[in-house]
């Protein structure tokens, strides 16, 4: 080998050796600072930068969930002005499986008041069939429709 070589590997060997021991040492370090409070902090709360959302129209959660077989429900939220959100949720994900449940983490997740639903006479439909009681348990594969305005009986 060369002198430059050599001059060449022992150097990117040393960087390589105090690299490598920081991160073993940062990250060791992180590790023993970690704990099941800050870790369910950061996953279930809302940033306070994140845009908060008047529409439920405006976001949608794309695709369908892999490998829960018939244990998702579909939310379709429809405006007035002919924009919609179609989005997919696993049932496995949610703790509480009735209509108010899914509702809320629904509206955890893109981010809008979940009271808004009453505030601004939305109809909902799970399964075609009007949602009277928040409380009614949903069914897997069912779909939630939510209407902004009272929408015209199909003959």
């Amino acid at each position: 080998m060369t002198p430059n070589r050599k001059k060449f590997l022992f150097s990117y060997i040393f960087v390589y050796f105090v690299v490598a021991s920081c991160l073993y040492f940062v990250l060791h370090r992180s590790y023993k600072n970690f704990s099941k409070d800050k870790l369910n902090y950061l996953t279930n709360t809302v940033s306070k930068y994140r845009d908060k959302t008047d529409n439920p129209c405006q976001y949608a959660i794309r695709g369908d969930p892999k490998e829960v077989g018939n244990n998702y429900v579909k939310i379709n939220f429809w405006c007035s002005n002919g924009t919609a959100a179609r989005s997919t949720l696993a049932l496995n994900a949610i703790d509480d499986i009735s209509f108010q449940g899914v509702i809320n983490e629904y509206a955890r997740i893109i981010n809008f008041d979940p009271k808004m639903l009453v505030t601004k006479n939305w109809f909902c439909f799970v399964a075609d069939r009007v949602v009277t009681d928040t409380a009614q348990m949903i069914s897997a594969a069912d779909t939630i429709d939510c209407y902004d305005k009272k929408p015209i009986p199909k003959k």
